[in-house]
C-alpha cells in the first residue's frame, strides 16, 4: 500500500518534515510511536521514509478508533473531534497496514487521566508524534503522558492550525510547566509543526 493512497490529513509537506527529523535520528534502527493513527496514511508515510533513508523502523500505532460520528461544530467538546465512523475507519486501518509487519498497532480507551498500566508501550522510542484528539485537555494529557517514554524527537500535529488553537495551548501549557523548548518551522512545505528535541 502506498501511503499517498490512503485517505488522510498527511501530504508533501508532513512528508518533508518527517524526512528532516528521521534524518537528524543517527542509528539506523529506530523505533517510532504514533499516537492517533486514523487510516494509517502517516504511519506508511514514515515507513516509506525510512526505507528510503535505509533505515529499519518499527511503529506502534495507538488510537481510540471510536464508534461514533462528531460534526466540526462540537470540536472542543469532542475527543477525538476527526473520526468519522470509528468501525470502518479502523478496518481500512488494519486493511492499509496489512502488508506491513513491522507497523503494530493498540486501541486505547477514551480516559483521562491517560493510564497505560495494561498496555505494551516502550520502553522509549526515537520518534513520537502526537496527532490524537486535538483539544487542549487532551494534547496536554499527551505530551505529559508520552514524554517520558521520547529518547529522540516527540513530535506535535496542526500546532499552528488557526482551526485548533485548543493545539497550542494544550502544547504551551505543558512545555512552560516542564520548563521545556518548543522547536518549530512554520514553513507550510514542512508541515508547520513543533517539536520538543529529547536527545539532550
Amino acid at each position: 500500500m502506498n501511503w499517498q493512497d490512503v485517505e488522510g490529513y498527511a501530504g508533501l509537506g508532513c512528508y518533508f518534515f518527517f524526512e528532516k527529523i528521521l534524518k537528524k535520528i543517527p542509528q539506523n534502527k529506530i523505533s517510532v510511536l504514533e499516537v492517533g493513527s486514523y487510516q494509517g496514511k502517516s504511519a506508511l508515510m514514515i515507513n516509506h521514509i525510512c526505507n528510503t533513508l535505509k533505515k529499519e523502523v518499527d511503529i506502534h500505532c495507538i488510537d481510540a478508533w471510536p464508534d461514533f460520528i462528531v460534526r466540526e461544530t462540537e470540536f472542543e467538546e469532542a475527543w477525538p473531534p476527526f473520526y468519522q465512523g470509528g468501525i470502518e475507519i479502523k478496518k481500512n486501518f488494519l486493511q492499509n497496514i496489512k502488508d506491513f509487519p513491522n507497523i503494530t498497532y493498540e486501541k486505547i480507551p477514551l480516559q483521562f487521566p491517560m493510564s497505560f498500566d495494561n498496555h505494551k508501550f516502550g520502553p522509549s522510542y526515537d520518534l513520537i508524534y502526537i496527532d490524537a484528539d486535538h483539544s487542549e485537555q487532551s494534547t496536554y494529557a499527551c505530551i505529559d503522558a508520552w514524554l517520558p517514554y521520547c529518547k529522540g524527537y516527540l513530535v506535535i500535529d496542526d500546532y499552528f492550525s488557526e482551526a485548533m488553537d485548543s493545539v497550542k495551548r494544550g502544547t504551551d501549557r505543558v512545555v512552560e510547566e516542564r520548563g521545556l523548548t518548543l522547536s518549530m518551522d512554520v514553513r507550510r512545505n514542512n508541515g508547520a509543526k513543533v517539536w520538543i528535541d529529547c536527545t539532550t
